[in-house]
């Protein structure tokens, strides 16, 4: 298994990322209902295009992950314990019929995902 991540898939992603923009999220009622968001920052799919031609140019370099130690004590059982506080997804309430949950990190998921809202020509990542 490799960690990369082909062209085809990165330019799908940033199909949607920039689709996503269209749907007019409101980002600010989204926190006040309790998803945690970072400062936004400037979003366009020219810095988008920009960003892709530059990492293309770098070698790979993994993000970081924690440790094997901590993630493998998070087993299928209890893993499947714990449950995402479905009041708290994103998209709830709309404009899409299929909100979005999130997962924890454990045995078989341990690579830290970040993801992004889209939102009036801004990226806030959500905490």
């Amino acid at each position: 298994m490799t960690d990369s991540i082909d062209r085809r898939t990165f330019l799908g992603a940033a199909g949607a990322l920039a689709a996503l923009a269209t749907l007019g999220l409101d980002a600010e009622a989204m926190a006040a209902e309790g998803l945690g968001f970072a400062d936004p920052k400037p979003f366009s799919f020219n810095d988008l295009v920009s960003r892709a031609e530059q990492l293309s140019k770098q070698a790979y370099v993994p993000p970081p992950r924690p440790s094997p130690e901590i993630t493998s004590q998070l087993n299928y059982d209890y893993h499947g314990q714990i449950r995402f506080r479905t009041e708290l997804a994103l998209w709830k309430d709309g404009p899409s019929q299929f909100p979005v949950t999130f997962f924890h990190l454990g045995q078989f998921f341990q690579k830290r995902v970040l993801i992004h809202v889209v939102d009036k020509n801004e990226a806030r990542e959500i905490l």
